[in-house]
């Protein structure tokens, strides 16, 4: 038997931050709103030790990098 999906846009960031934060030991939040072609913000949030937190924004980054160059050539994919 399968759930209903739960509507999401009617929950705030902040307690979805907070339910985050209560499921992982560490977690990492970078987002970017953009309000115009002139404008935008940006936000970093973590949480636990901050070691561990640059430790998941170093891998994510590889992990986007490798995931960039795997899909943008056919010659020399491992």
């Amino acid at each position: 038997m399968s759930r209903e999906p739960i509507d999401l846009s009617l929950v705030s960031m902040d307690d979805i931050w907070e339910e985050l934060k209560k499921r992982f030991d560490a977690c990492l939040l970078v987002d970017l709103k953009e309000y115009d072609e002139q404008r935008e913000g940006a936000q970093i949030s973590y949480h636990g030790g901050k070691f561990i937190c640059i430790g998941l924004a170093e891998y994510a980054k590889e992990k986007i990098l490798k995931d960039s160059i795997g899909t943008s050539t056919k010659e020399g994919e491992a």
